[in-house]
């Protein structure tokens, strides 16, 4: 069901491991704006910005957002972290540069007995 993540076993393992391929970030769930505390280098090529200017911005990744990213998904994103649940979100990103990134599902998850969110990425086709 679309919005719903479902967990095998393992799945939360390779998401935080990084996986083969997979983009991250790890956000902190105690500060102002959940702010990301560590992104992978894969995250940083997916949207051109170094990790130095990643750090410390909002895990909603709104300095990704552009012109064809839609309301609902923000909002799905903004629930997910307020609720602290898993989600899958469907979004479309856009780089440093303003070239919109790739249609991209987000995996947002809470990291069992910490106050830290993971948000994985990967590249949907069109």
């Amino acid at each position: 069901m679309a919005g719903e993540v479902a967990t095998h076993p393992g799945e939360r393992e390779v998401l935080l491991t990084g996986g083969k391929g997979r983009k991250f970030i790890i956000a902190n769930a105690r500060v102002e704006n959940c702010a990301i505390i560590f992104c992978n280098d894969g995250f940083c090529g997916m949207c051109g910005y170094t990790r130095a200017e990643i750090m410390q911005k909002p895990c909603t990744c709104d300095f990704l957002y552009g012109p064809q990213t839609k309301k609902r998904s923000i909002a799905q994103i903004a629930q997910a972290l307020l609720g602290s649940e898993d989600r899958k979100v469907e979004i479309i990103f856009y780089k440093k540069d303003g070239r919109v990134s790739m249609y991209t599902c987000i995996v947002v998850l809470g990291v069992r007995h910490t106050d830290l969110f993971l948000g994985a990425r990967r590249e949907l086709a069109d």
